[in-house]
């Protein structure tokens, strides 16, 4: 067999060809399933059995799936290899979803056959020719290194982080530095640590001319002393003539940018020494270099990063390729009811919340129709981060999404109704507004022309919440009637429950409905 190979690191994509001399015979089989017989098309389920004359193991089994290895797929010609054996007696099939069997005979080793349900016949295929030409060439490996450099294409802001300084001042590192930063880690027992810090000294006038600011940060005061590592560090840097900032690194950064680089780099291990973390002009990480930093490409990579043209991003791909996110429209709802399904509720509302600031942020760059589609997109945002928040009993930031929601779309009949029932029903009183509770339920049922039972459930409670009763009980007998017509019976004993309330003269109170 051939086997094509994907590959996450270069190259990406490669063919491996089986050109092993052998005389070995083979018997290949391509099924399709007839649906009008409850089999499948590609007959994926399927069972076959290849007998020989003579030999050992006298039966060869397959079964067809549609793929059985961790992001592999195998082909759907059945193969079954049959070494220097050519003597095929018969082939039987047992197709899914039917309990009868088929028998087909004079199979000739060293073909391919194409096998439909119920035709009771193996037509021979020819092998497919093709003009496409491959030309071989052998690997080259990489060869092993102590250094690593792992680039993102879509740099995680880092917030304020906090250091030491030599004067035993804590100071912080803004979320938006001025130009870009290389935090470097350090240690005095570390040699590839001050043979790099002896780089950055060699190499100080093309790191300045990038306008890139280093800032060197002994880690020794971690396990120890911090007085008396912090006299020992500021020996070694003057001893260097070290030019760049520098100081002590506190557990909380360490920890701090160790996760970071865990969202990106899957493989958890321990951060060596030395580890430098370029952050761009944005307060964003960029860039990670594990091992001794190359200066020459720490000052190429801080021209490229932080910006997003396609050029750019080849650039920092290091080969020329297509990036998904130009070819695929994303729907963040969508993957957030993902998270929600599988029960991962802090996922999907920072899931939610990145592309909200995202759609936000170009919003007012944008024309007439794409602000429109925009409006469209963070109302829907905000609505289903609405339902986290309520299903979180965090009503006060459910109104406010609600009312996000509207701003954008305010025209949006759910949300409407949602805000609406919420602020006729709250339990809260200073939450309550019943004035406006009303205003919008009026809305929406004179839209749907009072033909929604959900709807004018929703006016009535806004009318018993504004005082308005006599109102509160028509809108529900006609709820109740349109349920009854649906024969939605679990909405008429409601209805019914909150009608008694009405004429009592008591408005309804609940927080979810």
């Amino acid at each position: 067999l051939d086997v094509w190979l994907t590959n996450r690191t270069g190259p990406q994509v490669r063919f491996l060809r089986n050109d092993v001399p052998t005389e070995n015979q083979f018997l290949a089989v391509r099924l399709e399933g007839d649906p009008q017989q409850g089999c499948n098309r590609d007959a994926i389920g399927a069972r076959v059995e290849l007998h020989m004359s003579s030999g050992e193991p006298r039966r060869l089994v397959r079964t067809l799936s549609a793929g059985d290895g961790f992001l592999s797929q195998s082909s759907k010609w059945i193969i079954f290899g049959l070494g220097n054996r050519s003597d095929i007696q018969h082939l039987t099939i047992r197709w899914p979803g039917t309990a009868t069997m088929e028998s087909y005979g004079d199979l000739v080793a060293g073909k391919r056959y194409r096998i439909v349900q119920g035709s009771n016949q193996a037509v021979s295929v020819a092998s497919r020719q093709t003009s496409v030409e491959l030309s071989p060439r052998d690997l080259d490996l990489t060869p092993s290194s102590d250094r690593s450099r792992a680039v993102l294409s879509k740099p995680l802001k880092v917030g304020q982080l906090d250091y030491v300084e030599h004067t035993g001042q804590t100071k912080t590192l803004h979320g938006t530095p001025n130009s870009p930063v290389l935090i470097n880690l350090w240690s005095a027992t570390c040699d590839p640590c001050i043979e790099e810090l002896k780089d950055f000294v060699k190499q100080s006038n093309q790191v300045f001319a990038a306008q890139l600011t280093v800032l060197a940060l002994n880690v020794d005061g971690l396990e120890s002393s911090m007085a008396n590592t912090n006299d020992h560090a500021k020996q070694v840097l003057a001893k260097l003539g070290f030019p760049f900032a520098s100081g002590l690194a506190t557990k909380e950064l360490v920890q701090k940018l160790d996760d970071l680089q865990h969202k990106f780099i899957y493989r958890q291990r321990q951060l060596p020494l030395p580890s430098s973390f370029l952050i761009d002009d944005q307060g964003r990480l960029a860039v990670v270099y594990k091992g001794r930093v190359d200066v020459e490409q720490l000052v190429a990579d801080s021209k490229h990063i932080g910006r997003a043209s396609e050029r750019e991003r080849n650039v920092i791909a290091g080969r020329p390729g297509s990036w998904v996110e130009d070819h695929f429209v994303k729907f963040p709802i969508a993957v957030a009811n993902e998270y929600l399904e599988g029960g991962y509720i802090e996922e999907a509302q920072a899931h939610l919340e990145k592309h909200l600031e995202k759609e936000s942020r170009f919003q007012d760059a944008a024309t007439s129709e794409e602000a429109r589609r925009q409006d469209i997109r963070i109302a829907d945002i905000h609505h289903a981060l609405a339902g986290i928040a309520y299903g979180r009993r965090n009503v006060k930031a459910t109104l406010h999404h609600y009312e996000q929601a509207l701003k954008h779309r305010p025209k949006y009949l759910p949300v409407e109704n949602n805000l609406a029932w919420l602020l006729a029903t709250l339990p809260d009183d200073s939450l309550r507004d019943g004035d406006r509770a009303l205003q919008l339920a009026q809305s929406v049922c004179r839209r749907t022309d009072y033909q929604h039972t959900s709807f004018l459930d929703t006016l009535a409670a806004a009318h018993a919440e504004a005082g308005q009763f006599e109102d509160a009980v028509k809108t529900t007998q006609k709820a109740i009637e349109l349920a009854e017509h649906k024969g939605n019976q679990l909405a008429v004993k409601e209805l019914r429950q909150r009608l008694q309330l009405y004429q009592e003269k008591k408005p309804f109170r609940q927080a979810s409905r």
